[in-house]
């Protein structure tokens, strides 16, 4: 059994800093692409979930500019208190600013283990943690000790990047940098930064759960797809799955294929569901971004051809890595892409 009691009760904002941690986790480690849910202000300020929800990555992030040794070691009492839990949290990391080179071997490195402290403020870091332990339940056992000391070799030290252009910009899979300017990337950051600090504004505080899974039944999280999806549909300047949406240039393909009303309906649907099992198949996402970039620079670099001319300048060998998307169903992409790009410079 898991008791939520240090979530927030109040109604607080999501920090531009608790934003740049789900970020990070998202798209800035080796294992991110396992992360399919992000809980926000569950177990801690955002903890990724894979989607067997038998992995968590719990992450405390804390965005003073001077944090000391001390502080540092304060700030890790919910991660250690995750890891006295039921719970079997699969790393445990703490995210934040750039600290005094003085208080580290190697200032280089933005992820470190304890190890990177020099030795007389690896000290300070485990009395702050367990100072911190004190103040939330008046006493330490030697148990609690030797747990602390346990805990404090595994825990990942993770340092923020201040630019959080950059936390975007690494979501996009491009090869290429993306012609948008930083106002582009910045309004992004603060979508999802928003939509952090609605799930915040909602309170589990002393809610109970059993099994990991069940922290979904409280609504506290994002799903990674829906983070790509907007990040799509912002690169593309249209809603991409909007209602009945026909761009105008795919009208002649309709034409050429001479088909019904009916008819019509039902090849857009299945254009859409095509283009959504692309998208959200996970096991092709390296292909699915690289099928994006060469249609988006394709339409940049030739704005006047039509459907079939952008088709035909894709490499097969791109295309036949694409399993969901039949020719119409591609031309259908390209002409949502091509009518954002017009929305864009109109």
């Amino acid at each position: 059994m898991y008791k939520f009691l240090y979530t927030e009760q109040t109604n607080e904002k999501a920090s531009e800093f608790e934003t740049k941690s789900l970020l990070y986790l998202m798209s800035m480690r080796k294992d991110s692409e396992e992360i399919d849910y992000f809980l926000v202000d569950c177990f801690n300020d955002v903890t990724g979930m894979n989607a067997n929800y038998n992995k968590l990555w719990d992450m405390q992030s804390k965005g003073i500019k001077t944090l000391t040794p001390k502080k540092i070691g304060e700030s890790l009492i919910t991660l250690f208190e995750n890891f006295l839990s039921d719970i079997n949290f699969s790393f445990y990391l703490l995210f934040f600013p750039k600290v005094n080179d003085r208080y580290i071997l190697d200032s280089k490195i933005q992820v470190f283990k304890i190890e990177n402290f020099k030795q007389e403020y690896i000290q300070k870091i485990v009395e702050g943690l367990q100072q911190e332990y004190i103040n939330r339940h008046e006493l330490i056992t030697q148990h609690v000790m030797e747990q602390i000391q346990l805990f404090i070799e595994i825990v990942n030290f993770v340092i923020a990047d201040e630019d959080k252009c950059k936390y975007i910009k690494n979501l996009i899979k491009f090869k290429k940098e993306i012609n948008k300017d930083d106002e582009f990337f910045n309004s992004i950051f603060n979508e999802i930064r928003d939509k952090q600090s609605v799930l915040k504004n909602m309170s589990i505080h002393k809610k109970e759960i059993t099994e990991i899974k069940e922290v979904l039944n409280f609504n506290k999280h994002i799903k990674r797809n829906e983070i790509e999806m907007l990040l799509i549909n912002r690169i593309i300047g249209n809603d991409i799955f909007r209602a009945n949406n026909i761009p105008i240039s795919f009208y002649n393909e309709l034409k050429k294929l001479n088909v019904d009303e009916d008819s019509v309906r039902d090849i857009i649907q299945q254009c859409n569901s095509n283009i959504s099992l692309m998208m959200f198949n996970n096991n092709n996402k390296k292909n699915f971004w690289k099928f994006f970039e060469i249609i988006y620079y394709l339409i940049r670099k030739y704005p006047n051809y039509t459907l079939g001319e952008i088709y035909r300048k894709i490499p097969i060998e791109k295309i036949n890595k694409i399993k969901s998307l039949d020719e119409i169903s591609i031309k259908f992409f390209i002409a949502l892409l091509k009518e954002g790009f017009i929305n864009e410079n109109s």
